[in-house]
């Protein structure tokens, strides 16, 4: 009993990732659209929703011909969290209004980002996939000095990221300090909510 105050931590992390990509996808399906609307949470609770947490350059944009998002190639400069690879293919939606990032080239950027199996409801850290996913309320912004003291004090220092080479992934861990970053969507949640709460009471019953 007395793992699960971090349980849930670790658990309402995941749960704030999962709403604010479900309520991207929704508009990736074609869903009516509607601004985005951020809310105030903790650092210590974007990174636990986060499966990686890096920082680096876009390279280049491609937009995938079928879909309403777009991908940025990103070679990654230093890596605090999770399997980051030197090069990393990150998917936002294409729209600001459904929570789309637009990163200009070349500009230093903080992503926290979450994994393809996370995104498409597996459940799973999917470190096989290519791609891992982020919006405008994830936490991802500018690598300003500022941001970057909230994420190391939140997370720690961090790690270099080793040259570009097939395969080669960075492991980086995570600490939980508490501080704030303008965040996750609160849209068309409740659903995802149940379903959640639904995996936090099976846990708790295992």
């Amino acid at each position: 009993m007395s793992r699960l105050p971090g349980l849930h931590g670790a658990l309402l992390g995941r749960l704030l990732a999962v709403l604010a990509l479900a309520a991207a996808s929704l508009v990736f399906l074609g869903g009516p659209a509607q601004a985005c609307s951020c809310a105030m949470v903790p650092t210590s609770r974007l990174v636990e929703g986060a499966d990686q947490v890096f920082t680096g350059s876009v390279t280049s944009v491609d937009a995938p011909a079928g879909t309403q998002h777009r991908v940025f190639t990103v070679a990654v400069d230093r890596a605090y969290k999770g399997e980051v690879s030197p090069v990393m293919r990150v998917a936002t939606n294409a729209q600001p209004s459904a929570c789309g990032l637009d990163v200009p080239e070349g500009t230093p950027y903080l992503f926290l980002t979450t994994s393809q199996g996370v995104y498409a409801g597996r459940g799973d850290d999917a470190s096989g996939d290519d791609v891992v996913f982020t919006g405008s309320c994830s936490g991802s912004e500018p690598a300003a000095k500022p941001t970057l003291a909230r994420i190391e004090k939140a997370i720690g220092p961090g790690q270099v990221a080793a040259s570009p080479s097939p395969d080669h992934a960075v492991r980086a861990d995570s600490d939980d300090p508490d501080e704030g970053l303008p965040a996750w969507p609160f849209i068309g949640g409740v659903v995802l909510i149940a379903l959640v709460a639904g995996t936090i009471t099976a846990r708790r019953t295992t």
